[in-house]
C-alpha cells in the first residue's frame, strides 16, 4: 500500500470524529431529469460518487485531485491544519465538506473526502448524511462494522460511515473502492 492510501485509510479509518462537512466529484451539470423520470435521486449539483468523489453544488472534487484545483475551484479552505502524520485538512464548513490530503504542497493529493451536515448528496442507491443502518446494509454487502469506533467501513465502496443516534453523521470516502 503506498503512502497516499495509507494516509487515506489511516485518517478514514482513525475514527476522527470532529471532522465535518462536505462536497465534490463529478458534474451532473445540464442533466435533468426527463419528463416521467424517476426524481428520486440526489438533488440537483449534488452527489456521491464512491471510490471517486463528490459533487456540492456543482462543483466536483475527486480523490486524487491536487491541492491547488480544489483551491482553484473551493477558494481556499476556511480552516486548514497539519494533521502530522496523516497530512492535512482543508475545511469547507459551509459546504460540510473537509478534504484529507497527502501533504501541504500544491500538488499534494486528496487522499480522503468527509462530508457531514449541511451536505445533502447521495449514492446513486440513495444513501447519505441521514441515512439508516437498513439503507447503509443494502449498499455495503460486505460492510465491517467496528463497535468501538461508532463507524462500519464499506470496502467495496471505499466508504467509511459513521453514526449518530442509528442514524449516518459523516461518511469518509477514501479510494479503496471500484470507480463508478
Amino acid at each position: 500500500m503506498n503512502t497516499a492510501a495509507r494516509v487515506g485509510m489511516s485518517w478514514a479509518l482513525g475514527g476522527l470524529a470532529l471532522l465535518a462537512l462536505a462536497g465534490c466529484g463529478a458534474s451532473s451539470e445540464g442533466a435533468g431529469p426527463e419528463p416521467g423520470a424517476d426524481d428520486t435521486g440526489p438533488p440537483a449539483g449534488s452527489e456521491i460518487q464512491p471510490g471517486v468523489g463528490i459533487v456540492a453544488g456543482g462543483v466536483e472534487v475527486a480523490l486524487g485531485d491536487a491541492r491547488a484545483a480544489i483551491e482553484e475551484r473551493l477558494g481556499p479552505a476556511p480552516r486548514s491544519r497539519d494533521v502530522d502524520l496523516l497530512g492535512v485538512r482543508l475545511e469547507y464548513p459551509e459546504l460540510g465538506l473537509t478534504l484529507g490530503l497527502a501533504g501541504p504542497g500544491p500538488e499534494d493529493p486528496v487522499t480522503a473526502l468527509e462530508l457531514a451536515a449541511p451536505f445533502e448528496g447521495l449514492t446513486a442507491e440513495g444513501v447519505g448524511i441521514g441515512s439508516t443502518e437498513e439503507e447503509v446494509s443494502e449498499l455495503c454487502a460486505g460492510t465491517i462494522r467496528d463497535p468501538f469506533q461508532g463507524s462500519w467501513w464499506c470496502p467495496e465502496a471505499g466508504l467509511v460511515f459513521q453514526w449518530e443516534d442509528s442514524l449516518v453523521a459523516r461518511i469518509t470516502l477514501v479510494g479503496s473502492g471500484p470507480r463508478r
